[in-house]
């Protein structure tokens, strides 16, 4: 079966506890993604 890994994921937390907005979302989104190889899926 082709399925994603259960262990794989996006998360992220500030250092300082404080709860993201929906633009600092988007934002840590868009950063982690910029680092997907297009042609592979994997991170660089």
């Amino acid at each position: 079966m082709n399925r994603p890994n259960p262990d794989y994921g996006f998360f992220v937390a500030p250092s300082d506890g404080h709860e993201l907005s929906e633009v600092e979302q988007v934002d840590s989104v868009r950063e982690f993604l910029a680092h997907v190889d297009p042609v592979t899926g994997y991170l660089e």
